[in-house]
Parts: structure tokens; C-alpha cells; sequence
């Protein structure tokens, strides 16, 4: 079932690991997502960190704005995995026009790009 969080949508999407855990040269990350809109989000980073080298296992929650990540050392960095969930935020476009509608910075305090303007007549 297709799901929405709408109060998430003026939250500027961003991610940064808060956990981490070493066992045998394999690695695991929790990572704090801001900005995870909807289902068809939670599913797009889900397969974005589960292509990079070296994860074995991705799993994305929706409702917690989170994320857990198991992946071998040496393979897959924690910088990588936060790169993999930013690039794969939808709906920006979406979430600029609302933020410049609502003249809003968001709830992360960080102004939200300004939706480009079209050519000039």
C-alpha cells in the first residue's frame, strides 16, 4: 500500500549515520533519514544502498525515518551509504515549490533551494 508522511515534505532531505557495529569484517550502519516522504521513497532508497558493492542487506522504515544497513568492510563506506540515500530522494522538485509557496526553510532550519526560474520573456 502506497503510504504518505506530508508533514515530512518541508524537511530537507538528508541522512547521517548514527549507529555503527564491527563483527568479523562485516560491517552494519543505522542511519537517520530526514525528508522520507512515502513508500515508493523508503522503496527507492532500499534498492539504492542494496546496488552498492559490498551490502548484503538494506532495510528501510518508513515511520522511524530510518534505515539499516549490513555490508562488508572494506567495500562499502558509511559515506557511501549516505550519498546512496540522498541521490535517491524523489519528489524534490515537488518539495521546492511548496517550500518557496509556503516561503518555509523547512523543519531541518535549512533553506530549500529556490525552484529555478524559467527563461525570461
Amino acid at each position: 500500500m502506497f503510504r504518505v508522511l506530508p508533514h515530512r515534505l518541508l524537511t530537507e532531505p538528508r541522512a547521517k549515520v548514527v549507529a555503527t557495529a564491527i563483527d568479523h569484517g562485516e560491517a552494519t550502519a543505522r542511519l537517520r533519514i530526514e525528508g522520507l516522504v512515502c513508500s515508493a521513497c523508503a522503496a527507492n532508497v532500499g534498492g539504492r544502498l542494496r546496488g552498492l558493492p559490498g551490502v548484503r542487506e538494506a532495510d528501510v522504515d518508513l515511520d522511524r525515518g530510518e534505515a539499516f544497513v549490513r555490508y562488508e568492510r572494506g567495500r562499502a563506506t558509511a559515506e557511501a551509504l549516505v550519498a546512496a540515500v540522498e541521490g535517491a530522494v524523489v519528489l524534490r522538485p515537488l518539495r521546492r515549490l511548496i517550500a518557496r509557496l509556503a516561503g518555509t526553510h523547512g523543519r531541518s532550519g535549512r533553506r530549500l533551494p529556490a525552484w529555478p526560474a524559467g527563461p525570461k520573456p
